[in-house]
C-alpha cells in the first residue's frame, strides 16, 4: 500500500512539473524516461480526483468514462434556442443554450 502512495506522489509531481514546464506531455515523459501511457493514466486519475473529468457514475459512486462520451441529463420544459460549437476539425456540438457552464466546459475539454 505504501508503494502505491509513493507512486501516486511521484506521478502527481511529474504532472505538476509538466504543467509548469510549458512542454508537451510526450516531451516531459521522454525527458524523464517515463512511459507516456502511464503518464496519461495518472493525469486522468488526477483529473477525476479533482472533479475536472467526469463520466457516468457507477452504482458505487465512482466515475467511469463511457466510450469517450459524457452523458448529460437535462430537463427542458420549453423549446429553447440551440447553442452550436464548431471545431476546425469538423466536429460540431449542438446543445440547448440553457446548458450549465460546468457541462459546457466538460464538452469543450473533450475535443
Amino acid at each position: 500500500m505504501r508503494s502505491s502512495e509513493n507512486r501516486k506522489s511521484e506521478m502527481y509531481s511529474l504532472i505538476e512539473r509538466w504543467r509548469n514546464s510549458g512542454k508537451s506531455q510526450k516531451a516531459i515523459c521522454k525527458e524523464t524516461g517515463s512511459s507516456f501511457s502511464v503518464f496519461k493514466y495518472w493525469h486522468k486519475k488526477q483529473k477525476i480526483e479533482q472533479g475536472i473529468f467526469k463520466g457516468s457514475s457507477t452504482s458505487k459512486g465512482t466515475v467511469k468514462n463511457v466510450g469517450g462520451f459524457i452523458p448529460i441529463k437535462q430537463n427542458i420544459s420549453e423549446e429553447l434556442p440551440e447553442l452550436q460549437i464548431s471545431y476546425p476539425n469538423g466536429v460540431t456540438i449542438k446543445c440547448a443554450s440553457s446548458i450549465a457552464i460546468n457541462q459546457l466546459k466538460q464538452l469543450i475539454e473533450i475535443i
